[in-house]
């Protein structure tokens, strides 16, 4: 329910099942309260302010009471970044941090990788212009949060997340106007001169997530020959590798490795490149040549005091859900009918200049593509990136494989 304020009339009543998400209207407004209700019980509500500037605009909440929590995570933004986006959330929890073995002892936790783990760092490299926003969510590839900043949201403060992926990075280095100039040894740069700015020590109890590689595959040549398929998953992987040890070298002891999802089941492999087989084979061969260096380093370090490294494959959630959708439904909860179409068919740099005359004009809007009524029901937001759902069950199952428990988020 959201209204003017808590004197006026209601405002607009939105009525979801458990489970459920839902994209709200646009709002033009400076102050508004939220509440929510559970079968006619008041759940909890909150005011939200905003107020607008020439360059800068902030928010400001405040009153927040009962079960919820809001990812108000950027609380000033520049006019230049669109409009923006938040999400409001009922029965929220936390990660149980003080029962989690993987988490025990960790001071930060430091994320490597693309578009699927970027948190808007590529959105502010380019000032603002891609990916636009919306449609999408604040800069991030997708509808939604990525798993990414749901586990910072689970974390609440209690351990400080540093991610250094960026939207578009390669595992390795590319020549050519179709990959932008940033891979995985430019994100280790930042992390080095960032960590020694800031004087980090005791870099053992850091732990590192790696998910990247997509961006090295997705536009190989479907002539590719498994001889070239073989050369560039070993270079993808070495390089992996290569900054795994540089990492080692600085004292970090955990690693998590995040094997890709099933690339040739996006809508970009079937419908732009045509390199469905060449996709599948080169995700496979990624994941074997990952869980392989995770093995060796199993079997060479954790004899060793405090060293941990997992592998974690995501082809199999990828396949399950695309190939056995009715089973991944019921598994995880969701109501997925769309496997194969994107639920938004425009660019990255694609919305009308209308946008800017009257955001609440949601037709003028999305005039330079088609948005989904129902990406709820979508796997794919674009594509190639999934929507927030596919992206919260892949936050699930990194926490399931990691042992990772939750609890309830205590009411105000």
């Amino acid at each position: 329910m959201v209204r003017e304020n808590k004197y006026s009339k209601d405002y607009e009543k939105i009525f979801l099942e458990a489970g459920q998400r839902s994209n709200a209207n646009y709002y033009q407004f400076k102050k508004k309260q939220f509440s929510f209700a559970y079968n006619g019980k008041q759940q909890g509500s909150l005011n939200l302010n905003l107020y607008e500037g020439v360059l800068t605009s902030r928010e400001h909440v405040k009153n927040i009471s009962g079960n919820i929590s809001i990812d108000a995570d950027n609380p000033t933004w520049s006019s230049l970044y669109g409009i923006h986006s938040f999400t409001i959330t009922a029965c929220p929890t936390v990660i149980d941090t003080k029962n989690s073995p993987i988490l025990t002892g960790v001071k930060r936790i430091l994320l490597f990788g693309d578009s699927l783990t970027d948190q808007g760092r590529l959105y502010k490299f380019m000032r603002g212009k891609f990916p636009v926003s919306p449609p999408y969510y604040n800069g991030r590839f997708s509808n939604g949060n990525p798993w990414s900043i749901l586990l910072t949201n689970e974390l609440r403060g209690k351990i400080n997340i540093k991610n250094y992926a960026v939207g578009g990075a390669t595992a390795i280095f590319h020549r050519g106007g179709k990959y932008l100039p940033f891979d995985l040894f430019n994100e280790y740069i930042n992390f080095d001169i960032h960590s020694k700015i800031a004087g980090w020590q005791n870099k053992g109890r850091d732990l590192v997530f790696i998910l990247i590689g997509a961006n090295d595959y997705e536009s190989a040549s479907k002539e590719s020959t498994e001889k070239d398929m073989e050369e560039l998953t070993t270079k993808v992987v070495n390089n992996i590798a290569w900054v795994t040890n540089k990492l080692i070298k600085k004292g970090v002891k955990k690693f998590v490795f995040v094997g890709l999802p099933n690339l040739s089941v996006t809508p970009e492999s079937r419908n732009i490149y045509f390199n469905q087989k060449v996709t599948s084979r080169l995700s496979l061969l990624h994941n074997e040549k990952l869980k392989a260096l995770t093995d060796n380093y199993i079997k060479t370090k954790t004899a060793k005091s405090g060293y941990f490294f997992k592998f974690i494959n995501l082809s199999t959630i990828m396949n399950e859900l695309i190939y056995h959708t009715k089973a991944f439904n019921q598994k995880y909860g969701l109501n997925i009918t769309n496997t194969t179409d994107p639920c938004w068919t425009g660019g990255y740099t694609s919305h009308s200049s209308a946008l800017y005359r009257n955001y609440s004009n949601v037709e003028a809007l999305y005039a330079a593509g088609i948005l989904c009524k129902d990406p709820e029901h979508h796997a794919f937001w674009d594509h190639i990136h999934p929507t927030s759902q596919i992206h919260a069950t892949i936050y699930k199952i990194i926490k399931q494989e990691l042992g990772m428990k939750t609890v309830p988020l205590k009411a105000n």
